[in-house]
């Protein structure tokens, strides 16, 4: 059944419902773009995955699922090719790394015309592989210090942020308390 988004989870869950299951599907973000796939014989997903610059992107970990259920999941070849077999026709979230996809995956036969006959994906990786602004240790800036949610400081880092802190505090009361000191001093009559 070919219903457009966000209103696909409402007809699944229908559907479900009427088949006696359980449905897992989550909801779809607003404005999200879902991408019609044909799947191979036996269900089977294919699609090549490269980085952001367009490379190949081996060694990538691509997972499919709907809601929170993981359905399959897979790694990518060295020319970043993977394949996943089994899928079943219906809508699912396929992520690698920090980028996602929405698919609608057809069977051969029942697949639209426009419908992809793989899925590829252009991965956005995670800041600390990243090539660009990186330090010593590989983390940028934004990430090292959590600016980007995720990442942050570790326990040593987060200890000689707070002696700093507790430092500068009481340099400053100690610096009023000679200013104090030092005004007392000075009101004092002179002695010859």
């Amino acid at each position: 059944m070919l219903v457009p988004s966000p209103a696909w989870g409402v007809a699944e869950e229908a559907s479900s419902a009427r088949q006696g299951q359980k449905s897992v599907v989550g909801k779809v973000p607003s404005g999200a773009r879902i991408q019609d796939i044909r799947l191979g014989s036996d269900g089977v997903l294919t699609g090549r995955l490269r980085d952001e610059l367009g490379r190949p992107l081996p060694d990538a970990r691509v997972v499919v699922s709907r809601g929170r259920l993981t359905i399959a999941s897979t790694r990518s070849d060295e020319n970043g090719d993977y394949r996943i077999t089994g899928l079943l026709s219906g809508v699912y979230r396929v992520e690698v790394a920090t980028t996602e996809a929405i698919v609608r995956v057809w069977a051969y036969e029942s697949a639209p015309p426009q419908a992809d006959k793989q899925l590829d994906i252009d991965a956005k990786l995670p800041v600390e592989h990243a090539v660009r602004g990186q330090g010593e240790d590989g983390l940028d800036p934004v990430h090292r210090f959590g600016l980007d949610g995720e990442g942050g400081l570790d326990s040593f880092e987060l200890t000689l942020l707070a002696t700093s802190i507790i430092s500068l505090t009481l340099s400053a009361i100690m610096l009023a308390q000679h200013d104090e000191l030092q005004d007392s001093i000075d009101r004092l009559p002179a002695s010859n």
